[in-house]
């Protein structure tokens, strides 16, 4: 299913990740009477064409096996290793979490007239890989991550040798931001 599918996405358009892999599209239909919002021009209703519009579009990896990791929340700080539960509750989330390769931070979204000045993707370096978790290291540089609400995915690959992404898990990472961030 394309993007905006069943409604017209057409002015100030968004779009968010969520924590399941969906992504919320948003925006508006065309504005008729421009920025008079409440004016009524003769022959179209009050409102007509100002009207939000959102739809979540559920890209094809959500709709096979993928990998599966534990929902608790984590805190963690700059520079530290974590460990990470896998969740084998079946043997195809098992056979998907044994071939996990990466796995990226997302900072959560934080969207404004279609910018996010903070948004951020950081890959975590694997550091430990067994069948019921894995260990994962922050990076050093507090300006890499700063403190704030991330989502965590990690990323194996189908049998066709698509990238796909478990469901996230909420990530706190603490600390001071660096000189350079202030």
């Amino acid at each position: 299913m394309p993007p905006c599918k069943n409604v017209r996405c057409f002015y100030l358009n968004s779009a968010a990740l969520l924590p399941d892999g969906s992504v919320l599209i948003g925006g508006h239909a065309p504005i008729n009477t421009a920025y008079a919002y409440s004016v009524t021009l003769p022959g179209f209703s009050p409102n007509d064409g100002r009207d939000p519009s959102f739809e979540i579009y559920k890209p094809a990896y959500m709709f096979g096996d993928r990998p599966a990791i534990g929902k608790k929340n984590k805190t963690v700080s700059v520079g530290e290793r974590f460990r990470i539960g896998l969740k084998n509750g079946d043997e195809a989330s098992a056979a998907m979490n044994a071939k996990i390769e990466s796995a990226v931070l997302i900072r959560r979204t934080n969207i404004t007239h279609l910018i996010d000045g903070d948004q951020r993707s950081v890959v975590l370096p694997i550091v430990r890989h067994n069948s019921n978790s894995i260990v994962l290291e922050m990076p050093s540089q507090q300006a890499v991550v700063p403190p704030g609400d991330y989502m965590l995915f990690v990323n194996a690959r189908d049998e066709e040798g698509n990238l796909v992404p478990s469901a996230s898990k909420a990530i706190t990472v603490t600390g001071e931001l660096s000189a350079m961030c202030q």
